[in-house]
């Protein structure tokens, strides 16, 4: 059964475009009134507009304005956001972690008033996660005759869900991972390299990256990434000379580094990390401190499979398996992996459904096999956040022993596999 091939959609009624037109007008319409009526009575609205947005936005705004330099003066950026959004439920604590590149990405934004910028925001993460869906799905050839029906059942992914009422930029961290990956898959390592570096506004990431691609002799990909790092760093600073640079290391340095190691307890059920796992065992005191270091440690080790995949597998080297190795990694070595960041994990879930699928399969389970790799994520979570256990954690191992092995699911199981598939042979 074929969905929407190039023959069909060529051929679609005038009516249907029509249709799929008023629809996305639709859409967007749904997001504004959704994001933007009402005065914080609306429970959701509420909750959004205390998230996460807020935080880059008041960024763009002091970056935009003379007291860009002030950006990192903590108790600045705070009065900042008690003055300007006095309506807002402000958390306790702000924390300034990101780096000067992060924040100049929300100046364009920062430009609206914040209830239209939010509304502009909130459809840019709705289109760029779509594109980047796309991308990955253009790198399989037999996943592009079935590319609407994993659009749509791609928009049910949690972490997306949870990323967009946040706020979060996670989905900018998959665009990245996707095109860069899309042009690995064409051979464009060294532009696929540049494009990784762009990874420099995740620190966590951009920081376990780099011992990946340079420990795992790729070149070319090195080459790239440290050119595309230098010449970011040099764009975004040769505004001020490079002044918000220094004070984003003196503030990264000093007063946020420590937090790595000690975690709020009420906090660890959200984490994805090797890290989260060791310290949910026991989470307080000099034990628990002991424990994070620990999972801290044991989940660094999680790099070492895609540079020994880099080594080993030389000869029969797959891209598809470099690059679900390096993402689980980001997860399992990272110190803070909230429930957001695991977008990055649709790269990977699509390499693996590409390795299942067959290309006769049904659009029937085309449906169960692609919902039954999203329920990953939302069972291991709503184990960890009732059990406080990261099952996410040996899970994401699981699959990453696999792909370093390049074990498939029908080696696996090859009597259930073909008792399933017999009738598409």
């Amino acid at each position: 059964m074929t969905f929407f091939s190039r023959k069909d959609v060529c051929k679609a009624p005038v009516f249907v475009w029509i249709i799929l037109s008023l629809t996305a007008v639709l859409t967007f319409f749904s997001i504004y009134f959704f994001l933007l009526t009402g005065k914080n009575d609306v429970c959701a609205f509420k909750n959004l507009k205390r998230a996460n947005y807020i935080h880059f936005y008041n960024g763009g705004k002091i970056i935009a304005s003379k007291n860009r330099t002030l950006l990192y003066d903590k108790s600045f950026f705070e009065k900042e956001i008690a003055d300007k959004y006095k309506e807002v439920e402000l958390p306790k604590n702000e924390y300034i972690f990101y780096n000067p590149l992060t924040y100049y990405i929300f100046v364009p934004f920062s430009i609206f008033s914040f209830n239209l910028s939010l509304f502009i925001y909130a459809s840019f993460l709705i289109i760029l996660y779509l594109v980047s869906i796309v991308l990955l799905i253009k790198t399989f050839r037999r996943l592009f005759k079935y590319r609407f029906l994993i659009l749509l059942l791609s928009i049910i992914f949690p972490p997306f869900i949870i990323s967009f009422f946040s706020g979060q930029p996670s989905v900018i961290w998959l665009f990245i991972f996707a095109l860069s990956f899309y042009f690995s898959k064409k051979d464009k390592i060294f532009l696929s390299g540049i494009l990784l570096s762009a990874l420099l506004l995740k620190i966590n990431f951009y920081i376990i990256i780099f011992i990946i691609i340079l420990f795992s002799f790729r070149p070319k990909l090195l080459l790239g990434f440290v050119l595309g790092s230098f010449s970011l760093i040099i764009v975004s600073g040769v505004f001020d000379s490079f002044v918000l640079w220094k004070e984003w290391i003196d503030y990264s340095l000093l007063s946020r580094f420590h937090n790595i190691y000690s975690l709020e307890e009420n906090m660890l059920y959200r984490q994805h990390s090797v890290k989260s796992f060791f310290h949910l065992f026991y989470s307080t005191g000099s034990v628990g401190k002991v424990l994070s270091a620990v999972g801290l440690i044991v989940g660094i080790t999680s790099i070492i499979f895609p540079i020994l995949y880099s080594i080993v597998h030389k000869s029969n080297f797959s891209r598809n398996s470099f690059w679900t190795t390096i993402i689980l990694s980001l997860v399992l070595a990272n110190p803070n992996t909230f429930d957001f960041d695991l977008i990055v994990l649709a790269l990977p879930i699509i390499v693996f459904f590409n390795y299942a699928i067959i290309d006769r399969i049904s659009g029937k389970n085309i449906i169960i096999m692609f919902s039954l790799f999203f329920a990953i994520v939302i069972v291991s979570s709503a184990v960890s956040f009732i059990t406080r256990l990261q099952l996410s954690v040996p899970i994401f191992y699981f699959f990453m022993v696999n792909s370093f092995l390049g074990v498939r699911i029908k080696e696996y199981f090859p009597k259930a596999y073909n008792a399933v598939w017999e009738d598409y042979k």
